[in-house]
């Protein structure tokens, strides 16, 4: 059983037919979809997690997905200095992985973050993804509070780097303090469900600096209607790869009925201006 299958079944899914895939392959342009939520390295917990740069690509591939930000496992599960090498080892190796490092669980284990967002900088790093501590049984880390994580939020504020961070990982109460706190920091909420759309809508009309991946954006006509009220600028495509897929995702951005522009800025044109805005272009 291979990695697609196994993700397919345990969870109640079906594989996404080959006449789908070709669809989708031919609704892709030569610039494709970015994938700003990717995870490269082994994992003991993710069957057939990739560990080499041919079989992301070959994943990408299969699914017309053209880039990946993508962070190292060894970022969230063993040590984030390390896995933090490790990908920007890998993005050299190919232009179609962009890195993104992991801030450690506690600001204690940093150095001055100045310096931190610097030495980002210095390595071309322009995306930071956080695991706060307290809700993820992989880290013993520190809640986000402005008393925590304040001072490294400013520094990517004042540098225009956007910040990922898992909803399952923070409250909404935390959400809205970071985004309302730092009101020139982009914060890109991954994996926030369609059942807690009262949440999404309120946040995104009170914070212009938030955006929302995509993944769990499912619920039928949900994201049209999302485009409608708020544009189409502030939703990324992620797909959770490896340990997710992005069979349902993917079809319900190109064959909704917003318009084509529209798809195209969620599916890479929004994460290009991001990217592109950090440490002022």
């Amino acid at each position: 059983m291979d990695r697609r299958e196994f993700i397919c079944i345990s969870s109640g899914g079906s594989l996404m037919l080959p006449e789908m895939m070709h669809a989708l392959r031919a609704q892709a342009t030569s610039g494709g979809p970015v994938d700003c939520n990717f995870m490269l390295g082994p994992s003991s917990r993710i069957p057939n997690a990739y560990e080499k740069v041919e079989d992301v690509i070959a994943e990408m591939d299969y699914y017309g997905i053209e880039q990946v930000l993508a962070y190292h496992s060894y970022s969230r599960f063993i040590d984030a200095g390390q896995g933090n090498e490790l990908i920007a080892g890998i993005a050299r190796q190919s232009h179609r992985v962009r890195p993104c490092w992991v801030i450690y669980p506690s600001p204690a284990e940093l150095p001055n973050p100045e310096e931190f967002v610097e030495r980002m900088h210095a390595r071309d790093i322009r995306a930071l993804r956080i695991f706060p501590g307290q809700r993820d049984p992989n880290t013993f880390g520190l809640p986000v509070r402005s008393w925590s994580f304040g001072s490294l939020f400013s520094a990517l504020e004042q540098h225009r780097v956007p910040l990922f961070v898992e909803r399952p990982l923070l409250s909404w109460e935390e959400i809205y303090d970071v985004a309302t706190r730092f009101k020139r920091l982009p914060f890109v909420i991954l994996d926030a469900h369609f059942g807690e759309s009262r949440n999404i809508y309120t946040l995104l009309e009170l914070c212009p600096n938030l955006y929302f991946g995509t993944t769990y954006l499912l619920l039928f006509n949900g994201l049209d209607d999302m485009v409608r009220r708020f544009g189409a600028e502030r939703f990324l495509f992620d797909s959770g790869l490896p340990e997710r897929e992005p069979s349902m995702v993917l079809p319900i951005i190109y064959f909704s009925r917003i318009r084509e522009q529209q798809k195209q800025l969620i599916l890479r044109g929004n994460f290009e201006r991001l990217w592109g805005s950090a440490y002022g272009g």
